[in-house]
């Protein structure tokens, strides 16, 4: 029961975050390519649905990490852009660059997310 309970949890964390992350990415496609951004849609669906697939496979630890920190850090990336949009507000920088920022969170992201050592389980 509380296994089930657990992986429930990782669940919903997991679509939440991988959710928003999706949204902000379309926003990110659709400034920077407008019709073109229905392309993605799919490819956005199917990273929201690994959400789910990720936790109920029990897959390597290191990928559901790599998840959860890529999705972080693109969440990441859209705050400090919209903190710098709140600074920058007189001299607005143009929407078209949001998108690179935001790959750029994904990638790093993933990236320590895969690469990071794995966590050692000492017996106490």
């Amino acid at each position: 029961m509380a296994q089930a309970v657990r992986v429930s949890a990782r669940v919903v964390l997991f679509l939440t975050v991988g959710g928003l992350a999706a949204f902000v990415l379309l926003q990110g496609v659709i400034d920077q390519f407008t019709y073109y951004a229905l392309l993605a849609v799919p490819i956005l669906a199917l990273w929201v649905i690994a959400g789910a697939v990720i936790p109920l496979l029990r897959i390597d630890r290191r990928i559901s990490r790599a998840y959860l920190l890529g999705n972080a850090a693109t969440l990441g990336a859209a705050v400090v852009f919209l903190i710098v949009l709140f600074i920058m507000s007189p001299q607005t920088p143009s929407g078209s660059i949001l998108l690179p920022w935001l790959l750029l969170g994904l990638g790093l992201g993933i990236a320590a997310g895969a690469l990071l050592p794995r966590e050692r389980r000492t017996k106490g």
